[in-house]
């Protein structure tokens, strides 16, 4: 799944900058899977790609990296 995220230009988060108040990330779209931040979208239209992407592997049974029970919101 890291991999993937990453391919889609998904950028990881950086414990180090979020508690130094680092506003890099201001505009952008948080990535949150299982409850955890996992990193930041760069833009509104890429942030609507994932979800609808991820919405599609949802419900490819031979996709195991993607659970039928992920809830997807954007």
């Amino acid at each position: 799944m890291a991999n993937w995220l990453l391919e889609k230009n998904l950028r990881p988060v950086e414990l180090s900058r979020q508690l130094t108040g680092n506003t890099e990330h201001r505009g952008v779209f948080p990535v949150i899977l299982d409850g955890r931040l996992v990193g930041w979208s760069p833009s509104v239209e890429a942030a609507e790609e994932l979800a609808t992407e991820l919405r599609h592997l949802k419900l490819e049974q031979s996709c195991s990296q993607v659970p039928s029970t992920m809830e997807i919101c954007f």
